[in-house]
């Protein structure tokens, strides 16, 4: 028996065929879908349920942000350094820190920047925003790099970036890709 209060609900869409609800519980995951006939249930692996091993409390699961693309779901908070669950196989996934060139980002104990709390795909580039100690900042990846932030002293149209959100005095709360912009707020 599952309580499912006792979660949070994550979609992943891998593709039209393959699609999946990430079930966040106590430090762990647990994934659901549809088989082969239609029938909705747990996906199996070794003839139990998959299960993966999460660094999120369910408190701090409430409060997660995530950005997918393809096989690939980066996921933040501002007390857990950058994870990156990712899809191995239809019966497969793994999670585990994101690691990033020249990461931008660190542990908020160390009274430095601090944990990134939301993130997004858009146009090319994987963005991270609103650390703990910078909550109107915005970093994005090198275009088709998405692991790449290193700014260089010269830098290119697609090289990586960082910015101040203007016009706003309140801790950035999200990050969307829309259709011709980058977005980003606060409530």
């Amino acid at each position: 028996f599952y309580k499912f209060e006792d979660c949070v609900y994550v979609r992943f869409k891998f593709s039209k065929a393959q699609e999946y609800m990430c079930l966040f519980y106590e430090n762990k995951i647990k994934f659901i879908t549809y088989d082969a006939s239609g029938v909705l249930g747990f996906v199996q692996s070794g003839g139990s349920d998959l299960e993966v091993v999460s660094p999120y409390t369910l408190e701090q699961a409430r409060d997660i942000q995530y950005a997918q693309n393809a096989d690939v779901m980066v996921i933040t908070h501002n007390d857990v350094q950058q994870q990156k669950l990712t899809r191995v196989s239809a019966t497969s996934f793994t999670i585990g820190v994101y690691t990033l060139t020249d990461d931008p980002f660190d542990d908020p104990s160390t009274g430095t920047v601090g944990y990134p709390s939301c993130c997004a795909f858009y146009e090319g580039r994987l963005y991270f925003g609103a650390p703990s100690l910078e909550p109107i900042k915005v970093w994005g990846s090198k275009v088709g790099e998405y692991d790449v932030f290193t700014i260089p002293v010269s830098p290119d149209d697609d090289d990586a970036l960082e910015f101040q959100a203007a016009d706003i005095t309140d801790k950035i709360l999200w990050l969307r890709s829309g259709n011709n912009s980058l977005l980003g707020g606060n409530n």
